[in-house]
């Protein structure tokens, strides 16, 4: 790691942000991961308790995640090769959990409000799951056991629970929840 890397952490360190990375890869000479990280508190000088775990393991992954606002968290894994993290949490107490072990996967995903979860895991190779969560303590929980599936999920409101499993190869499913207390749970095996 370059020494103008090293100050940048221990600048970002000196803010109050707890950031907890772990980046390996199996190219001793260079690391092809990229990582940027984003956190804003809006009320204060220091960030009050935005939080980020990520470990990274593998080659060519990227993990951008940006926080604004109190009590965010954010937790990772990804695993393999070329997987791929990006995430914006805005608002208050809203959680990520990513796992990806497989390779070329990757999780988009927006959380605004208060209380959103938004759970991850993939496992597989080419899956891809996007979110949009905008309100308060909305849920999204899905796994992609298998290869090349695809999840987007939409939700605008308060309240609302989505929960999928997809096991086999190119699975689809799109959902969207508009207004509140709304829940569907979706399980497709092949």
């Amino acid at each position: 790691m370059s020494t103008g890397a090293l100050e940048s952490i221990r600048g970002v360190a000196r803010k109050g942000i707890l950031l907890v990375i772990f980046a390996a890869s199996h190219d001793s000479i260079a690391f092809a991961e990229e990582l940027m990280l984003e956190q804003l508190e809006l009320d204060a000088v220091l960030v009050d308790g935005n939080h980020t775990r990520l470990h990274q393991d593998g080659d060519g992954l990227i993990a951008s995640l940006g926080q604004t606002g109190r009590g965010n968290l954010a937790v990772g894994q990804q695993g393999g090769d070329s997987n791929k993290l990006q995430v914006e949490q805005n608002g208050y107490e809203n959680l990520l959990k990513v796992v990806q072990e497989g390779s070329e996967n990757a999780v988009v995903g927006t959380q605004q409000g208060e209380g959103n979860l938004l759970a991850v895991g993939q496992y597989g190779d080419g899956n891809r799951a996007e979110s949009e969560q905008l309100g308060n303590g909305n849920i999204i929980e899905l796994e992609q056991r298998g290869n090349f599936n695809l999840s987007q999920d939409r939700q605008v409101g308060d309240g609302n629970s989505i929960r999928k499993r997809q096991e086999g190869e190119g699975q689809v499913s799109k959902v969207t929840q508009e207004g509140d207390s709304l829940s569907i749970s979706i399980s497709t095996l092949d």
